[in-house]
């Protein structure tokens, strides 16, 4: 499954942003959360930080077993249930993972924003787009992040994307959310238009310093 490369295309990782053609475009996670798609601002901080340490802990592990190059014998005690867990559903849905899509950045050159999908994989025969998710419940805004990367792939692409799941990997176990709305596509472009004529007219909120 290639990806094009007809533009210039970049993604710091240092400071999570992606660069089109020389000029910085938002991420998912800029515009879901500037247009109120997601808000943690409810949750605690320190909640907050141990949930994504665990979480980044958890999609490292993922994405080392998916490319093969996991040492199980140095894992984390406490992530081993959840590497059993992920097993147990690559197993059953028979996945195909596209290693060139583990956590890979992508763009969407017409509506002009930046994606990480965690994986492009065959599941249960149907070419699938798939979110990791190691949290108490997978957010329902996984659903609106899923289409945001479906709309980026098929464009760089051209394939037909026929699922988007969210996974919630759990101890020795998961659990699986199929998002079938046709709705949650219109969302997300009604979004990046929202957020781009926003920043246009300079009525992004700044961070206060």
């Amino acid at each position: 499954m290639e990806k094009s490369k007809q533009d210039n295309f970049r993604f710091d990782a240092e400071h999570h942003q992606y660069w089109l053609n020389g000029v910085q475009i938002p991420g998912y996670s800029e515009i879901a959360e500037a247009e109120g798609l997601t808000d943690y601002s409810c949750v605690r901080p320190d909640v907050l930080f141990a949930a994504k340490k665990f979480g980044t802990a958890g999609h490292t592990m993922t994405a080392l077993w998916d490319q093969g190059v996991l040492n199980v014998s140095i894992l984390d005690p406490n992530l081993a249930p959840y590497l059993t867990g992920y097993q147990k559903f690559l197993r059953r849905h028979k996945v195909e993972v596209d290693t060139e899509w583990i956590e890979s950045p992508t763009y969407s050159k017409i509506w002009k924003y930046g994606v990480t999908p965690d994986r492009l994989a065959v599941v249960d025969g149907k070419l699938t787009v798939y979110e990791i998710k190691f949290t108490a419940q997978i957010p329902s805004s996984t659903a609106i992040q899923t289409a945001a990367q479906m709309v980026a792939i098929k464009e760089r692409t051209g394939l037909r994307i026929k699922r988007r799941l969210g996974i919630q990997v759990l101890p020795e176990d998961f659990k699986i959310e199929p998002f079938t709305k046709i709705r949650d596509e219109t969302i997300w472009k009604s979004a990046v238009n929202l957020y781009h004529y926003r920043k246009e007219n300079n009525l992004l909120c700044k961070p206060y310093k």
